[in-house]
């Protein structure tokens, strides 16, 4: 199962719970993140809540 819409740096952590989600899709988030904060760390920010 994957997940993608609606993800976000404040609602990650609850879906990494479900243990049937095999795939995220949260390339919006972090392109909008990105804006502000660079593409490398809205990538290893988004990676450290998915742990």
């Amino acid at each position: 199962m994957a997940a993608g819409h609606g993800l976000n740096y404040q609602n990650i952590d609850m879906i990494t719970d479900i243990k049937s989600i095999e795939e995220l899709n949260i390339g919006q988030s972090i392109i909008a993140r990105s804006v502000f904060t660079g593409l490398e760390k809205a990538i290893i920010d988004m990676k450290e809540l998915t742990k």
